[in-house]
């Protein structure tokens, strides 16, 4: 296993593997790429916009927003990490398994991102100047470990069968406990909601399976070690 980077990108090989499009110095145009990576990277490219688009449309009765995600993200871990060609059949069985579910964690969650919102606009409204600042910067890293748990909430839900009370208290136990990863995962999330806001909703098309790819870096080593405790010990 090694990784390559580079002036063009950064990827990973192993064997009989190749993750991302690794452009070498020399490499500098798309058609000095070999044919088997531009493949794979237009293959790459697909799968993020037929899931993406996937889950648009079974987000669309909002309840459902969460089996979506917890399909989305189980389809998007086993189709770019873990290179596997059945990404589709997983996000359809996932959500016919998950979305009655996410119902209530969909509500719960979705009250809880309201209340913050609602929270920090009347607090820093409230104040000026300087103190408003310095009372925002206060409040989104306040805000970040609940944001943050919201964020573990459906790759869990995908992954482990749990109730919802521990479904959303080990989430902010994770979220409490990796500070770093709730942070990074908070900041792409906040980043795919303005671009999607202010670009008049068009990154729906393309966004939402880069973030669960994103935060999949981060949610999976922490499911790895779980997965290898519920694992029978000989």
């Amino acid at each position: 296993m090694k990784i390559l980077a580079n002036f063009s990108g950064l990827c990973y090989t192993g064997p009989g593997k190749t993750i991302g499009l690794c452009l070498r110095p020399w490499e500098r145009s798309w058609s000095d790429v070999p044919e088997h990576l531009q493949s794979r990277q237009l293959a790459l490219e697909a799968l993020r916009v037929v899931l993406s688009l996937l889950w648009v449309v079974f987000s669309l009765p909002v309840v459902t927003l969460g089996g979506a995600a917890a399909a989305l993200y189980d389809a998007v871990v086993h189709g770019f990490r873990r290179h596997e060609s059945d990404y589709l059949y997983r996000f359809f069985t996932t959500f016919r398994a998950e979305w009655k579910h996410g119902i209530l964690p969909t509500l719960l969650c979705g009250a809880v991102i309201g209340g913050l919102r609602f929270g920090c606009t009347r607090f820093t409204g409230s104040a000026s100047g300087d103190a408003a600042v310095m009372l925002a910067a206060g409040l989104l890293v306040l805000l970040c470990i609940p944001a943050g748990a919201v964020c573990r909430v459906f790759p869990a839900l995908s992954r482990f069968e749990l109730e919802t009370p521990a479904l959303l208290g080990n989430s902010f136990r994770l979220a409490l406990g990796h500070l770093p990863a709730t942070f990074a995962m908070v900041l792409a999330a906040h980043g795919c909601v303005w671009l999607t806001a202010y670009l008049l909703f068009l990154p729906l098309l393309l966004l939402p399976a880069l973030p669960a790819l994103f935060c999949s870096l981060f949610i999976e080593r922490v499911f790895k070690r779980y997965e290898q405790d519920d694992e029978p010990k000989e």
